[in-house]
């Protein structure tokens, strides 16, 4: 079996993307890495000391078009239907 493995993730409107390492319980959060490598609106990187069985996840910063950080701004109130 190969050693470490690779990560990827397809996002077009992504400023960041971070992989996030979970204990075994998925209890706790144990590391957070940003995915370096952006290629054709994939986010990817390789984790050398990862393994098949590895419990993570992803959190992403949105970068929006103008118009939509605008109306995700708005309250429901002002009409939008949005909500933050």
């Amino acid at each position: 079996m190969g050693l470490g493995v690779n990560f990827a993730l397809f996002s077009a409107n992504a400023a960041k993307v971070e992989l996030c390492i979970f204990d075994e319980q998925r209890d706790r959060e144990i590391e957070r890495i940003d995915l370096p490598e952006f290629t054709d609106e994939i986010w990817h990187g390789f984790l050398p000391d990862a393994r098949p069985g590895t419990i993570y996840g992803y959190r992403v910063e949105a970068r929006l078009p103008l118009q939509s950080q605008q109306a995700s701004a708005r309250s429901p109130r002002q009409g939008s239907g949005w909500q933050t």
